[in-house]
């Protein structure tokens, strides 16, 4: 097995090449000194053997270089994928007319595992609301909708409730039922967006059946 690291924080790479037999750990390369070395006695003359191949062993450099490169070019088609656990979801109120229930709407989010959820008065509040199911995005992220029915419940009373939306990794984010926060037509009403990026470190990992000297059925 062979691959390269890249921390895209501080910018340092790393490489690995390793051989196995029979389950057990055979031979590894050390790439700060360019040598074998020897898992286990029977390697021993396998690790000599190639530690005199310094032309080859040159060419392993390519784990801090071309490996790298190519983890970076990978990378950059995913990175949409890979960083949207760092992205807030965005939060909005919705109500089609005034007898409508009020909706609490988050998108953008990813995972698919998020409560979301009503809460009155600090309580987790159940009575007249509907969940919705969770729905993919064209994007890869998700959506999901919770109503809250309020036909019996006077306006100057609106102030006891909030939506709540938690996701891990992310603080809880409470929207208040605001008259002034819920969006009735195509005015841009919402709470929420994205957040910071969070710190990542990438691998790229590939095997070889590559045959090794000195061992029972190899060349």
């Amino acid at each position: 097995m062979y691959g390269c690291e890249w921390d895209d924080e501080d910018g340092t790479t790393d490489g690995y090449e390793q051989f196995g037999y029979d389950g057990e750990d055979y031979m590894s390369l050390d790439l700060k000194t360019l040598t074998w070395v020897a898992a286990v006695p029977q390697a021993v003359r396998t690790t000599q053997r190639w530690d005199e191949d310094k032309a080859t062993l040159q060419y392993r450099k390519y784990y801090h270089k071309e490996c790298v490169g190519g983890l970076k070019t990978a990378l950059s088609y995913g990175k949409s994928t890979l960083q949207r656990t760092g992205r807030r979801p965005s939060v909005s109120l919705l109500q089609r007319s005034p007898s409508s229930p009020v909706v609490c709407h988050a998108t953008g989010f990813y995972p698919d595992r998020v409560v979301v959820f009503w809460r009155r008065n600090g309580q987790e509040h159940h009575e007249q609301v509907d969940p919705g199911e969770v729905l993919p995005n064209h994007d890869g992220t998700f959506q999901v909708s919770v109503d809250l029915n309020l036909t019996a419940v006077p306006q100057e009373d609106w102030g006891r409730y909030e939506c709540v939306v938690q996701l891990k990794g992310i603080e809880d984010i409470s929207t208040p039922l605001d008259p002034a926060l819920i969006r009735t037509n195509s005015g841009k009403t919402g709470v929420g967006g994205d957040g910071g990026g969070e710190h990542m470190s990438h691998h790229l990992h590939l095997t070889s059946s590559q045959p090794l000297p000195g061992v029972p059925g190899h060349c």
